[in-house]
């Protein structure tokens, strides 16, 4: 099964246009949105691949230039391989556990907890 990002048919590629007047920081945001969405949903590199190019294309649309869409994108795919190399680094997954809520009179109760 095969997983990509979906658009309504309806969807016009109109996103905010970068000589628009708002911070230069929600520029680099949309950019980062739309790729985080790409990471998180293509279910392979290939369609990753295809939705990062779709991307660029609708952000050059609208005047975004590929080498600032690019860079962006770099940065974040660095992001992402750093923190799965310090994962992978770190050893051992911790096991969490679910203790249930003690109140009070419950300790008092209890010999001990530990």
């Amino acid at each position: 099964v095969s997983v990509t990002v979906y658009r309504k048919p309806t969807h016009s590629g109109v996103f905010t246009h970068f000589l628009s007047f708002i911070p230069f920081q929600y520029k680099v945001g949309l950019v980062r949105t739309l790729f985080d969405r790409a990471y998180k949903t293509c279910s392979s590199w290939k369609l990753f691949d295809i939705e990062l190019e779709n991307i660029v294309r609708m952000l050059s649309l609208n005047g975004y230039s590929t080498d600032f869409t690019y860079s962006v994108i770099r940065k974040e795919l660095d992001k992402k391989f750093d923190q799965q190399e310090k994962v992978e680094i770190e050893g051992p997954e911790q096991k969490r556990f679910l203790l249930p809520y003690l109140t009070l009179v419950n300790c008092l109760k209890s010999k001990r907890l530990y």
